[in-house]
């Protein structure tokens, strides 16, 4: 639902991954890394801001450079 009020909302965003990745939900914050990238790139034709892309790296385990 979080979301679904505006999910161009790049902030909103960052903060649900925040929160999924204080709790430790890995499998939320990729399901919703995964639905905002499709979203922006089939509806935008951009890709998630650089904030969106740390959180889920982060949270994931990738490295970052």
């Amino acid at each position: 639902a979080y979301l679904d009020a505006d999910p161009y909302a790049e902030d909103a965003v960052a903060g649900l991954l925040q929160a999924y990745r204080k709790m430790n939900e890995r499998g939320q914050i990729k399901k919703v890394y995964d639905k905002v990238t499709k979203l922006f790139r089939e509806e935008l034709g951009l890709e998630p801001g650089p904030e969106i892309v740390a959180i889920y790296e982060e949270s994931m385990g990738f490295k970052r450079s």
